[in-house]
C-alpha cells in the first residue's frame, strides 16, 4: 500500500515537473545567452526500494536552478515521509544551487552538495528571494541532513531536530550591589573605608565601572568620588573597597553609596567638624619627696609634669615650701611628660610639718613634708677603736669599734673602715657596714682586714667612719723578712683580664660576647682570655699598653645575612690610661681595628677608638676596684664601660662593605654602641719587659 502511494506521488511529481519544463528550458536558454546558465539534460526517476527522488545530471556546467519551484502546485518537498536526497548535486565548479521556496515537510538531505564549487546558496528559502534563509517548517519530521556539504562526499544523516523553536540569546550582564559597609560617623579630614559586594546576576560576562559617591547637594544624585572597573562572569561576585578622603566635604549628614550601571546601595554618614588644636596644658602628678629631713638638710621633690594639650609649650614649674622656692623652665610637646626635680634648703627653725606645692600655669599639686629638729636628728658617734699596734704581713688586722646614736630619733647610716693609702687624711673604704640605731642605742662592730704576705713593712693608718664621725689608729706592719720600712707596696705593672663582658655595636644591636675568664683563668682554654699588660707609674697613676701586649681572642658578632662573623680586635697604637690605687678609679683610651673574618684580608673591618672608664659613660656606669684588695693582696676588680664611642662604616671588604653596614646598622654614632668589661687586675712589682 505504501509503495503504491509513493509511486503515485512520483508520477504526480513527474507530471508537475513536465508542466514546468518549458519554464525551466526557457530559463536555461536565457541563461545560456547571458553566459550565466546553460541548458542540459537530466532525468527524474522514482526508486521503488528507497522511495527517494534521484537527481542526476551533468554537473560539469552550471548547477540546477530550483528557484520558483515553490510556486508549482504539482511539486512540493516534504509532503512524503522520507526526505529528498540531493546527494551529488553541486560537485562541479559552477554556482551553488538556489533552493528558494523549498521546505514544508521532512527536512531535505543535502549530503554531498558543494564539494568543489561555491557553497550552496540558501538565500530566500521559505520567505522569498533576497532575504536570509527561512528554515521554518523544516524539521517537523526528520532533521535536514547537511552532511558532506563543502567536502565533496556524502555526509551522515542528521538526527531528528527540535520542533521549530529557535534558541533565545543569553541575557546581558547585570551587576547588583549589596552588603554596603561604612562607618556611621567620622571627622572631616578622616579617610573612611567603604566596601560592598557586587554580584553579576545576568546571563553574560561583563565589565562595569563600580563607583563610590556622595550626595553633596541633596538632589538625590550621588556625586562620584572614587571608582574602579570590575569584570565578572555570570553568577560571579567580588567585594569592592574604597578608601575615601573626606577633606573635601563639610560637616553634616550625607547619603553615600556604591553604584553600578544596574544597581546601587546607599547609607548615611555624619561628618563632624575638626576640633582645633588645644593649647599647651601642663598638669602636675606623682609628687615624691625625700621627707623627712633634718634642719640644715635639703628638701627635694620630684613631680611628673605632662602637657595634655595638643600644642608644644614652655612653662615655669615652681616648688614653694617653707617660704622658699625653686623653679625650672620646662618645654613639652603635646602629650609629652617629664619628671622635674626641685629642691630648697632647710634652716634652723624649719622643724615641723609643712605643705610643699608644685605649680604650673595650669595646675598645682601639694604634698606634706616633715622637717625634724637638728637636736633630734640621728647622730652616730664612734669610740673605743680596738686594733693591734703591730701586725705581720700576711696576717689579719682584727679589731672592733663602738657606735652610738646620740641623736633624738632612730636613724640608719652606712659607714665603713679602711686605710689611708695615700696619706691625704681620707680613709679609703675597704669594707662598708650599714647600721640602724634608735635614740641612745649603742652597738659594737667587729672588724677584720687581711694583709698580703708581699706587703712591705711600714706604718699604715687604719680608720672607721660614719656620717657624723671618724676615728683612726696607726698600725705598724712588719714585712715577711722582718722589715718595718715605712713605704707602701710599689707596683710597676699590672695585667687586666676580662672576666666577662660584651660589645654591642650598630643600630641593629649586633653583639659579641668576650670569652669568660674568671680570676684570670680562661673558662675555655682554646679561646683564652682577653687581657692587656701595662707598665704602671704608681705615683702618677698613669699606665701604657703596647699593641703586642693588647690581646683579644676572636669574638663572633651576629649578622642577619652573614651569620656569626668572627672578629679580631687589635690595638693600632699604644693604649694609655690612668688607675688610682687609692680609689680604684680607672680610665683608658685605645685606638683599635676590628678585623672581620670574611675572607677579604686583614684590612676588612672598622677602626674604633674606645674610651673606657670606671665612672659614668653616657647612660652606663662603671664601678671602681676595691682599694682593700690592692693594698692587701695586690689584686682588684673593676667594671669598665663606654657607650660614647662611634663605629664607622665597614671598609676593605669589597662588595661585602654594604652588606656589613646594612646588617649591623653602620655607621653608628655615640650613644648607639656600648662596651662593658668586668676586669680582674693583678699588680706586679716588676715592669713589663
Amino acid at each position: 500500500m505504501v509503495s503504491g502511494i509513493r509511486r503515485a506521488l512520483l508520477v504526480g511529481g513527474l507530471i508537475a515537473l513536465l508542466a514546468v519544463t518549458g519554464t525551466l528550458a526557457a530559463a536555461t536558454t536565457a541563461a545560456a545567452q547571458s553566459e550565466d546558465t546553460e541548458e542540459f539534460d537530466f532525468e527524474l526517476d522514482g526508486n521503488e526500494s528507497g522511495g527517494e527522488f534521484q537527481f542526476s545530471g551533468d554537473s560539469n556546467g552550471p548547477v540546477f536552478d530550483f528557484s520558483g519551484i515553490r510556486d508549482s502546485p504539482g511539486f512540493s518537498f516534504g509532503d512524503s515521509d522520507d526526505a529528498p536526497d540531493f546527494s551529488g548535486i553541486g560537485s562541479g565548479s559552477g554556482d551553488a544551487p538556489d533552493f528558494t521556496g523549498i521546505g514544508n515537510g521532512d527536512g531535505p538531505d543535502f549530503g554531498g552538495i558543494g564539494g568543489d564549487g561555491d557553497g550552496p546558496d540558501f538565500g530566500g528559502i521559505g520567505s522569498g528571494a533576497g532575504e536570509g534563509p527561512d528554515f521554518s517548517g523544516i524539521g517537523d519530521g526528520e532533521a535536514p541532513d547537511f552532511g558532506g556539504i563543502g567536502d565533496g562526499g556524502d555526509g551522515d544523516d542528521g538526527g531528528d531536530g527540535d520542533d521549530g523553536n529557535d534558541t533565545d540569546p543569553a541575557g546581558p550582564a547585570d551587576f547588583q550591589v549589596s552588603n554596603l559597609q561604612a562607618p556611621g560617623t567620622a571627622t572631616v579630614g578622616d579617610t573612611i573605608t567603604v566596601s560592598a559586594t557586587v554580584e553579576n546576576v545576568g546571563e553574560s560576562e561583563g565589565t562595569q565601572t563600580v563607583s563610590f559617591g556622595v550626595d553633596t547637594d541633596g538632589d538625590g544624585t550621588l556625586e562620584e568620588l572614587a571608582s574602579q572597573d570590575e569584570s565578572l562572569a555570570s553568577a560571579g561576585s567580588t567585594t569592592v573597597t574604597f578608601d575615601v578622603d573626606t577633606s573635601s566635604l563639610s560637616a553634616g549628614t550625607y547619603t553615600h553609596g556604591v553604584s553600578t550601571a544596574n544597581d546601587s546601595a546607599t547609607a548615611q554618614i555624619t561628618l563632624e567638624s575638626q576640633q582645633p588644636d588645644q593649647p599647651a596644658n601642663f598638669q602636675v602628678s606623682n609628687i615624691d619627696t625625700n621627707s623627712p629631713v633634718t634642719e640644715g638638710e635639703t628638701l627635694t621633690l620630684d613631680a611628673t609634669v605632662q602637657n595634655t594639650g595638643d600644642l608644644e609649650g614652655t612653662q615655669t614649674v615652681t616648688l614653694s615650701v617653707l617660704d622658699e622656692s625653686d623653679s625650672s623652665d620646662v618645654t613639652l610637646a603635646g602629650g609629652a611628660s617629664q619628671e622635674v626635680t626641685l629642691s630648697v634648703p632647710t634652716q634652723t627653725g624649719d622643724a615641723g610639718s609643712s605643705s610643699a606645692t608644685v605649680q604650673t600655669e595650669n595646675d598645682s599639686l601639694s604634698a606634706s613634708v616633715q622637717v625634724n629638729s637638728a637636736d633630734s636628728a640621728p647622730n652616730f658617734q664612734l669610740s673605743n677603736l680596738q686594733a693591734p699596734e703591730s701586725v705581720q704581713a700576711g696576717e689579719t688586722i682584727e679589731g672592733s669599734i663602738d657606735i652610738e646614736n646620740t641623736g633624738g630619733r632612730e636613724g640608719t647610716q652606712t659607714g665603713g673602715f679602711g686605710v689611708d693609702v695615700d696619706g691625704d687624711g681620707t680613709i679609703e673604704t675597704l669594707e662598708e657596714r650599714t647600721v640602724t640605731l634608735g635614740p641612745g642605742e649603742r652597738t659594737t662592730e667587729n672588724l677584720t682586714l687581711p694583709l698580703a704576705e708581699s706587703l712591705p713593712g711600714g706604718t699604715i693608718t687604719f680608720g672607721v667612719y660614719t656620717d657624723n664621725d671618724t676615728v683612726t689608729q696607726e698600725v705598724s706592719v712588719v714585712s715577711a723578712d722582718g722589715s718595718t720600712d715605712d713605704s707602701l707596696p710599689e707596683y710597676k705593672s699590672f695585667t687586666a683580664y676580662v672576666e666577662e663582658g660584651y660589645l654591642e655595636v650598630g643600630h641593629n644591636d649586633s653583639r659579641g660576647d668576650v670569652p669568660d675568664c674568671p680570676n684570670g683563668n680562661p673558662a675555655n682554654e682554646s679561646l683564652g682570655c682577653a687581657q692587656f699588660t701595662a707598665n704602671f707609674d704608681q705615683v702618677s697613676g698613669e699606665y701604657t699598653v703596647t699593641p703586642e701586649n693588647f690581646r683579644f681572642p676572636e669574638i663572633p658578632f651576629s649578622s642577619q645575612t652573614l651569620g656569626d662573623v668572627p672578629t679580631n680586635i687589635s690595638a693600632t697604637e699604644t693604649v694609655t690610661g690612668s688607675l688610682d690605687t687609692a680609689t680604684g678609679s680607672s680610665t683608658f683610651e685605645a685606638a683599635t681595628f676590628a678585623t672581620l673574618g670574611l675572607g677579604q684580608g686583614e684590612d676588612c673591618g672598622m677602626p674604633v677608638v674606645v674610651n673606657g672608664t670606671t665612672g659614668d659613660s653616657g647612660s652606663l656606669a662603671g664601678t671602681n676596684g676595691s682599694t682593700r684588695s690592692v693594698i692587701t693582696t695586690g689584686t682588684t676588680n673593676a667594671t669598665l664601660v663606654d657607650n660614647e664611642f662611634s663605629v664607622p662604616s665597614a671598609r676593605g671588604c669589597g662588595v661585602l662593605d654594604s652588606t656589613v653596614d646594612g646588617d649591623v646598622g653602620l655607621p653608628a654614632g655615640a650613644g648607639v654602641n656600648e662596651m662593658v668589661l668586668e676586669l680582674h687586675i693583678e699588680f706586679d712589682s716588676e715592669p713589663v719587659e
